[in-house]
């Protein structure tokens, strides 16, 4: 197909194995949202737990290191707005207003199942939201300088 002046040729850079990362994590959560449910596969996104940036090879590839969850889900716990304890209870940080919880379809009640082998990633995914609410409290109180 040739080139038109709208058109260019680029490198990507794909994660090798995500397909069968998301194939596995769709069986393991039955096709659903693992948080609320939702069970349209076009809206669906294999999330890894601890980023895939940081991990290693035989983290990038472990099932344990996955969740299942909405568009919406994942880009709130991507972001650090939301994350789990170690039951799987929902933590919801205080940068989402209350009254914003019913547009984000977020409920204070809702948790995951969160077994022992997942506990390491979601420990490590917690520490990274606490460097970077940390980091944002240091650049606020500079710029109030």
């Amino acid at each position: 197909m040739p080139l038109t002046a709208d058109d260019r040729y680029v490198v990507a850079k794909a994660r090798i194995g995500q397909l069968t990362f998301r194939k596995r994590l769709i069986e393991k959560y039955n096709g659903a949202c693992c948080l609320c449910g939702l069970n349209f596969p076009q809206l669906l996104v294999a999330s890894h737990i601890k980023p895939w940036a940081y991990c290693n090879p035989i983290e990038k590839a472990d099932i344990h290191n996955g969740l299942l969850l909405c568009r919406n889900h994942d880009a709130l716990f991507a972001q650090h707005l939301i994350n789990f304890d170690t039951k799987g209870k929902i933590i919801i940080y205080e940068t989402i207003a209350r009254t914003d919880y019913p547009k984000l379809f977020l409920d204070e009640n809702m948790r995951i199942t969160l077994i022992k082998e997942m506990r390491g990633y979601m420990l490590a995914h917690r520490r990274m939201a606490l460097g970077k609410k940390t980091l944002e409290v240091i650049r606020l109180s500079m710029s109030i300088k």
